[in-house]
């Protein structure tokens, strides 16, 4: 326990450690740093840390209090997700009554990417707890890629997709198509994008649903994230 009149995130001998002897000054300093990491992704609510530090939560459980990422449709269905993409993990402690409660008082609002200053800082954050350690070049095979949809051209089934990749520092401007005989994405969603695959939430159905994406290309030439 801290000593009399201290804080229980005080750095003097007696604090940390419990006075533990022989503690240098690179401790001390390591003890700071992931003190404040912590602190940071906890006041930005960044609990999944492949989503969160790029895209803000929207909503509380109102069962325990963390942030999760919401999603409601206009028949009433909603959801509560952990994180964004496959395998799009449910917030196990909501159950249906608790939901409606909450929406019924609380509209959420949509889900947007952070802005840059809060990347920085978190990204920042996580990779000095050894939790996320950047990417320096994009490779759409590796790993799934949040994407902010700006602009959509739909042609019957066929639609071309104009959006930016968010889960870097700063966005990166890319194009894509798909197939799909229902209207499953729209200006502003977030979809989940690899290689030749593409994840989202149906926004009637409220439910996972995956589709193959072709001549994706990039708007610009820089490729390299630098984060």
């Amino acid at each position: 326990m801290a000593g009399h009149n201290h804080y229980s995130d005080c750095i003097c001998p007696w604090c940390v450690q419990y006075g533990r002897a022989g503690l240098s000054r690179e401790r001390v300093r390591s003890f700071l740093s992931e003190r404040d990491a912590r602190r940071c992704l906890r006041e930005f609510g960044a609990n999944s840390y492949s989503s969160s530090c790029f895209v803000q939560p929207n909503a509380k459980c109102p069962v325990c209090g963390s942030t999760v990422f919401f999603y409601a449709n206009s028949y009433g269905s909603r959801v509560y997700f952990d994180d964004l993409g496959p395998p799009w993990p449910k917030h196990p402690c909501t159950d249906h009554r608790l939901q409606n409660e909450h929406t019924v008082r609380n509209v959420c609002p949509a889900i947007t990417p952070r802005k840059r200053g809060e990347k920085v800082e978190l990204v920042e954050a996580a990779s000095s707890l050894g939790i996320y350690r950047g990417i320096s070049k994009h490779d759409p095979n590796s790993e799934w890629r949040h994407v902010v949809v700006d602009q959509i051209d739909r042609n019957g089934w066929e639609v071309n997709v104009w959006g930016r990749i968010t889960d870097a520092i700063d966005d990166i401007p890319i194009q894509f198509e798909f197939t799909s005989s229902e209207e499953v994405v729209s200006i502003g969603s977030i979809v989940l994008i690899r290689n030749s695959e593409m994840s989202l939430i149906h926004p009637q159905r409220i439910e996972p649903r995956d589709y193959k994406i072709r001549n994706w290309m990039y708007l610009n030439k820089q490729m390299e994230l630098t984060l």
